[in-house]
């Protein structure tokens, strides 16, 4: 007879947990609240703690997206990890604007859609990985977190939406993927303390050139290695000598490696400089340092 009941009561409140999830609002035992939707996934619109890992699914229910406004606000909220939520396609529009205490955050490839203005005022929030396979950081995304002061983003990003980084007054420095081809207004607004880490003749080094923003070329190629061996020598001397002759033109981040006293153009005193410098003469021009450096 105890079997029995031990049977019936483990069968009720497995029909319970069902019934519960597909109920509106409900919440789980790890302090997770959630909403269904007519598909059977799982939206994410509350938290009890102050330390949040977002789950993979709940029972046969995968977790699909942060609510809109979820956390909007919420100063308790100090961490936050998607590394188990593999079946998290989107971040709703200010789902975690205001979390004054969020320190930092990681989006991972699989998460394609970051609404607008989904971090944005998270003022403690000091460094971000965004590798979303969405292809855009969304407009006013990290608006106003005024300490960030290191993001990584991944070599999908495209577009860098309006506002995304402004009012970040403490980021000195963002690295911008070769794969960015739009920037949107008033990207970087207010940020005065900003270099930008671009690839030569990229989109983003004509946005900064074009907007006033420093930057620096991150191609990893050094002063003075006209032929891209490696190495500076006499071989890259004759490049030079070779291109001024035309008879092997010289283009792209080369032809700026080519450059070697830095005057904007590459002209015969260009080789003169390399040979001085590879006779170990005292020349003033940073020669054989990545140009990403200077």
């Amino acid at each position: 007879m105890k079997k029995c009941s031990t049977f019936i009561l483990t069968i009720s409140l497995v029909i319970l947990s069902v019934f519960s999830v597909n109920a509106s609002g409900f919440k789980d035992e790890l302090g997770f609240t959630y909403e269904k939707d007519t598909s059977g996934n799982l939206a994410v619109i509350g938290y009890d703690g102050i330390e949040m890992d977002v789950p993979p699914s709940y029972y046969a229910y995968p977790i699909t997206s942060i609510k809109y406004m979820a956390f909007m606000d919420n100063t308790a909220l100090e961490s936050l990890s998607f590394e188990n939520a593999i079946n998290l396609k989107s971040i709703g529009l200010y789902s975690f604007a205001g979390c004054t205490s969020l320190q930092s955050v990681n989006i991972p490839w699989g998460i394609s859609n970051i609404s607008t203005a989904a971090f944005k005022g998270c003022t403690a929030m000091t460094e971000v990985g965004y590798y979303s396979n969405g292809g855009k950081v969304s407009n006013e995304c990290f608006s106003g977190c005024t300490a960030l002061n290191e993001v990584a983003l991944g070599e999908y990003i495209t577009t860098i939406g309006n506002f995304a980084f402004a009012n970040c007054t403490a980021l000195e420095y963002l690295e911008l993927p070769a794969s960015v081809t739009a920037i949107g207004n008033n990207a970087f607004l207010n940020d005065e303390n900003l270099t930008l880490g671009v690839y030569y003749d990229s989109f983003a080094q004509t946005y900064a050139e074009e907007n006033n923003i420093p930057y620096v070329i991150i191609d990893g190629v050094k002063l003075g290695d006209v032929n891209g061996d490696k190495i500076v020598n006499i071989n890259d001397v004759t490049a030079i000598q070779s291109h001024l002759a035309e008879m092997k033109k010289l283009d792209g981040i080369f032809l700026k490696a080519a450059d070697t006293n830095r005057d904007g153009e590459v002209k015969i005193d260009d080789a003169t400089t390399l040979q001085m410098y590879l006779a170990e003469y005292e020349v003033q021009y940073p020669i054989d340092e990545e140009m990403a450096k200077l």
